[in-house]
C-alpha cells in the first residue's frame, strides 16, 4: 500500500499469495490493460486484491487563454496513473 507501484506484472508468478494489497499506488487498472488483466488473474486464483483507489496523478494547469473580457479558456493535462 502507498509505494508508488505502476507495473504488476511480477506478480502473476507468485503463486503462494492470499491477499495483496495495491491501494494508493500508481496503478492505472481503468479500462483493458496489463494491470487489469494481473489483478483478474490473482483473483481468478482465489487471491484478494484491494486496489481501489489509487494515488491521484499529476494534473498542469496550462496557461489560460482569453476569450473575450472575463472569459477565460483553462486547458489542464494530467499524466496518468501509470506515471
Amino acid at each position: 500500500m502507498d509505494n508508488r507501484v505502476q507495473n504488476l506484472a511480477a506478480l502473476s508468478g507468485l503463486t503462494n499469495l492470499t491477499y495483496v494489497d495495491l491501494r494508493y499506488n500508481l496503478v492505472d487498472w481503468f479500462g483493458p490493460g496489463p494491470a487489469l488483466t494481473v489483478i483478474q488473474t490473482l483473483q481468478g486464483r482465489g487471491v484478494n486484491v484491494d486496489y481501489n483507489p489509487q494515488s491521484a496523478g499529476a494534473i498542469f494547469l496550462v496557461a489560460p487563454e482569453r476569450l473575450t473580457g472575463t472569459r477565460f479558456r483553462l486547458r489542464s493535462t494530467a499524466r496518468p496513473a501509470r506515471f
